[in-house]
């Protein structure tokens, strides 16, 4: 597998200036920092330690002659219980400061499609109007993908710093006035559909349809989503099998369309297994005539 592209967003009066983000094949680590002064206590713990994704919560480190204490930390794990069930396509991992778990040394991480409501809200949008500050995200491709290959974005304030392990060839820089004014900013690090369908229907007869799955901006096919499967759905006819797996880059379903009659539409959804609609097409039934006058 290749690696995934990382945004990183430059920002201005963020509440917490240092942070460190860091990732390995099954987890990512986001902790807040404070500068403190040298005599407020001595190193607890080695300073290789901020590019791991070992826990170092309230402890003091020593990072370039500057002496930090570690506030809070969040920690996603793929392999625990909870990350099982978020790791899936389209899942959006967000590390986030809620202002009273973050006293308490936490940094909150949320599956954003499994634990909020669905309201097509940008990720900035919503996350200003609940008043937390987002600081990472994780862009899940593929059950098959590790957390180092995962598509990630991290927001470093300009006049902070970030400790990081990421590559850093592999880093997209923007600025938050970029990613407020361009609502496509985030479409590179996420996954893309398109709908094979036919143009119309006749009653009463069975379709081939299939959906593609496309990376870099729809430009070409994610082939390692191979084995992944996603939800196709219709809001008329019948579609026998609803879960699709993936195979080279393509799923492939048959749509019935079993008592309708011309005129009706069908909107046909392809969903991820949140249940978020990826795409979806409206296709019209015709009277089977038609098409052979």
């Amino acid at each position: 597998m290749s690696l995934r592209p990382i945004r990183l967003v430059h920002t201005k009066n963020q509440t917490y200036k240092y942070i460190s983000v860091t990732a390995d094949e099954s987890k990512m680590m986001v902790r807040v920092l404070t500068p403190v002064p040298k005599d407020a206590g001595n190193p607890e713990v080695s300073s290789s330690d901020i590019l791991t994704t070992n826990s170092i919560r309230n402890r003091y480190i020593d990072l370039n002659g500057q002496l930090y204490y570690v506030n809070a930390e969040g920690c996603f794990d793929k392999n625990s219980r909870i990350g099982k069930l978020w790791w899936k396509p389209c899942a959006n991992i967000q590390f986030i400061v809620n202002p009273l778990l973050v006293n308490q040394g936490i940094v909150e991480v949320i599956s954003k499609r499994d634990c909020c409501t669905h309201s097509y809200e940008r990720s900035t949008e919503w996350l200003s109007r609940i008043g937390y500050q987002g600081i990472a995200q994780i862009y899940c491709r593929s059950v098959n993908d590790s957390v180092t290959e995962a598509a990630k974005s991290f927001a470093v304030d300009e006049e902070g710093q970030c400790f990081t392990n990421f590559d850093l060839s592999n880093i997209v820089e923007m600025s938050c006035e970029e990613l407020h004014k361009n609502k496509d900013a985030s479409k590179f690090l996420v996954l893309s559909f398109k709908l094979n369908l036919p143009k119309e229907l006749e009653p009463n007869k069975e379709y081939e349809c299939s959906f593609e799955v496309y990376k870099d901006l729809g430009q070409s096919l994610e082939k390692d989503t191979d084995s992944n499967w996603f939800e196709v759905k219709s809001l008329a006819g019948y579609i026998p099998q609803r879960k699709i797996y993936v195979k080279d880059s393509i799923g492939k379903f048959k749509f019935k369309s079993l008592d309708l009659v011309p005129g009706d539409k069908v909107d046909i959804q392809l969903l991820d297994q949140t249940g978020y609609i990826c795409t979806q097409e409206t296709i019209e039934v015709v009277n089977e005539y038609s098409n052979k006058e």
